[in-house]
C-alpha cells in the first residue's frame, strides 16, 4: 500500500518536478528489470548463501520453491504441466495437518510463466507489457506505467498477474475505453458524446 502511495504521488500532475518525471519515467524499464533480477535471484538460490537465505525468510520461502521449481521441472519453450500442492481446500488442510512438507506452490508469477507457461509465452508476455509502457512513456502518458509497475511489484511476490483482475493486459485494454467513451477534452471542456 505505501508503494502504490508513492507511486501514484510520482505521476500526480500536482507535482511537476524533474525529478518526478524521471521517477515516472523509469517504470516502464523498471517493469524488466524488477522481473528478470527476481528470477535470476531465484534461478541462483542456494541455502549456503545468508543473504539469499535472509531474503527467501523475508519472501516467505519463495526463493526456495521457486527454485525447487527450477530444478524439478526446468524451463521448457513452450511450458509443462506442473503439480503443485497448496494449502486450499479439504487435501490443503489434510496435508497442512499431517505432512507440512509436502508443500509445493510457485507464488511468484514469473517464474509460473516459465516454468508452467515456458520460455516463449513468458518472453512475449514481459515485452507486450514493456511495449504497452514505453509507448505511453514516449507520450508522456505516466499512469498506465505506474500502474503496470505495481501490477509488476506485486506479481514477483503473487501468481495472480494472468488472472482478470489483475492481468495488465486487460487494465491496457480498457485504460483506452474511457477516452473512447468520455469523448475526450475540447477547448478545456468536455465533449459530448451520442454513446448512451
Amino acid at each position: 500500500m505505501i508503494l502504490m502511495v508513492l507511486v501514484m504521488l510520482s505521476v500526480s500532475r500536482k507535482l511537476n518536478t524533474k525529478l518526478k518525471k524521471f521517477i515516472a519515467s523509469s517504470y516502464w524499464y523498471l517493469s524488466i528489470v524488477l522481473p528478470y533480477s527476481y528470477v535470476l535471484i531465484t534461478y541462483y538460490f542456494t541455502f549456503s548463501n545468508p543473504v539469499m537465505v535472509k531474503l527467501d525468510q523475508a519472501l516467505s520461502g519463495r526463493l526456495a520453491l521457486g527454485k525447487e521449481g527450477f530444478d524439478k521441472y526446468g524451463i521448457t519453450l513452450l511450458g509443462k504441466r506442473v503439480i503443485e500442492r497448496g494449502w486450499g481446500g479439504s487435501d490443503g488442510l489434510h496435508m497442512m495437518k499431517n505432512n507440512p512438507g509436502k508443500y509445493f506452490f510457485i507464488d511468484s508469477s514469473f517464474v509460473r510463466l516459465l516454468v508452467i507457461n515456458g520460455l516463449i509465452l513468458g518472453i512475449i508476455a514481459l515485452l507486450i507489457l514493456v511495449g504497452i509502457s514505453l509507448r505511453e512513456t514516449v507520450k508522456h502518458e505516466y499512469l498506465l506505467p505506474a500502474i503496470l509497475f505495481l501490477v509488476v511489484s506485486s506479481s514477483l511476490i503473487d501468481q495472480h498477474m494472468l488472472e482478470i483482475t489483475y492481468n495488465p493486459f486487460m487494465l491496457a485494454f480498457l485504460s483506452c475505453v474511457p477516452q473512447t467513451i468520455s469523448g475526450g477534452l475540447k477547448n478545456g471542456k468536455v465533449k459530448e458524446n451520442n454513446y448512451w
